[in-house]
């Protein structure tokens, strides 16, 4: 009997921690709700000047189920630099829809732009959580007059050529007036050269996070401009770390995962080196397959540690 007793005792005990965290973690959702929202738009791509149909939906982020508690649903409208364009507030009708509207204007430039939505309980947790998609918007004017770009880059220098055929004939034309812009820097105007190609070089800086080119023409009287992305250097690559248990240990044996990827979204091969402040190095590491791999060290000290990582030939 008395095991019995002491076996209901610590029933008894659980039961009542279960349900005190149970409703602590109800209460912290009730202090801070968290949303999800999904907008669905009546196309993908536009013409400048039309309207953009929304419907949104908000639902709660643990139960998956429509959400009340936000009374505005707020969605933006940026341009290819990320400049915001509009804002909406949308409330939800008698039936609980938060649909909506996003008038284009006639004179906005052809190419991707990007819609955010959002609640004033999501802006808690950051921008990330935010919901994004992209929509085309297209200038009527492209199926008279077809921009053919060139771009070169090397390192952080690019440079540009445009020719300009006629949709219909094919035949090469010069525009009247050929601007080239880039993010927070004045419109150029460039001129052609012999054989009606519009040339410019340029250095990409890091803080131009938004790699864009507007170009601007105008031929005929009519003004025509499109955002065009700017490539990666062929060349270029980008590595990520992972620390195993997701945090780096001082003085203990440490195991990072990396991965290695090039504009093209594809697996590099790399090898690399980790230095100490002294400019020591600590251990020289390589990718094993698929641009992956991993370095194991003891690392005395967690400040002025320096990596550097290049490409690997492969035979």
């Amino acid at each position: 009997m008395s095991i019995i007793f002491l076996l209901n005792i610590t029933g008894i005990i659980f039961a009542q921690d279960s349900d005190e965290v149970i409703s602590r973690f109800t209460d912290q959702l009730m202090r801070f709700p968290h949303e999800k929202i999904y907008v669905q738009t009546d196309k993908s791509a536009y013409l400048s000047g039309e309207r953009v149909w929304l419907r949104s939906h908000l639902i709660e982020a643990t139960s998956n189920m429509p959400a009340f508690l936000s009374r505005y649903v707020y969605i933006e409208l940026f341009n290819p630099f990320d400049e915001l364009l509009q804002r909406i507030k949308v409330r939800p009708d008698s039936i609980g829809v938060y649909s909506g509207y996003l008038d284009l204007d006639e004179e906005f430039p052809e190419g991707s732009y990007t819609i955010r939505a959002y609640t004033q309980y999501m802006r808690n947790q950051g921008n990330e959580v935010f919901f994004k998609r992209t929509i085309q918007v297209l200038d009527p004017y492209s199926l008279q007059i077809e921009p053919l770009p060139n771009f070169v880059v090397n390192g952080n220098r690019v440079n540009v050529n445009f020719r300009f055929v006629d949709a219909t004939t094919g035949d090469t034309i010069a525009p009247e007036i050929v601007t080239f812009k880039l993010l927070d820097e004045t419109a150029r105007s460039i001129s052609p050269d012999k054989n009606n190609n519009f040339k410019w070089n340029f250095t990409q800086t890091k803080k131009r996070e938004h790699r864009n080119l507007l170009l601007g023409i105008v031929h005929n009287g009519r003004k025509y401009n499109k955002y065009y992305p700017i490539p990666y250097d062929a060349n270029d690559f980008d590595v990520t770390f992972h620390p195993e248990g997701g945090y780096l240990v001082p003085d203990q044996m440490c195991k990072v995962g990396f991965k290695a990827l090039n504009p093209s979204g594809l697996s590099e091969e790399i090898v690399g080196t980790l230095f100490n402040s002294k400019d020591e190095v600590i251990v020289n590491f390589s990718s094993m397959k698929f641009g992956m791999g991993f370095l194991c060290s003891l690392l005395k000290e967690m400040k002025n540690i320096m990596l550097s990582v290049r490409q690997r030939t492969v035979k």
